[in-house]
């Protein structure tokens, strides 16, 4: 994660699957070229990903652990961005694949397997 990311909400966990909402010090676009960028230099592979306007998200794995994130510009403060990770140290142990759903919640939207 880039330098002064920070964890804005632990979500409850779905089995080994473990979530969580965070706050990273970027525009989206930035967090976008960080990830195209720095994933695959610490050997994580990207899927294809997906975006929209205000709105991004993508997959990654390394052996067998993966995950996905959603980034969404959110704030008021254009330079901070709202991400959605979900990560599974074993997908082979788990019958659940780490994506998303668009489920309203107190925060506005939800992870889920």
């Amino acid at each position: 994660m880039p330098p002064g990311t920070y964890t804005a909400e632990e979500l409850p966990a779905n089995g080994s699957l473990k979530r969580a909402r965070l706050v990273v010090p970027l525009a989206l676009q930035d967090f976008v070229k960080f990830a195209l960028e720095q994933y695959p230099k610490a050997g994580w592979r990207l899927g294809r990903g997906d975006a929209e306007r205000g709105e991004a998200e993508d997959g990654f794995s390394r052996g067998n652990a993966g995950g996905a994130w959603r980034v969404r510009s959110s704030f008021c403060d254009q330079q901070k961005s709202e991400l959605f990770l979900t990560y599974v140290d074993d997908v082979r142990a788990t019958n659940q694949s780490p994506t998303f759903s668009t489920a309203p919640s107190q925060t506005g939207s939800t992870l889920a397997p």
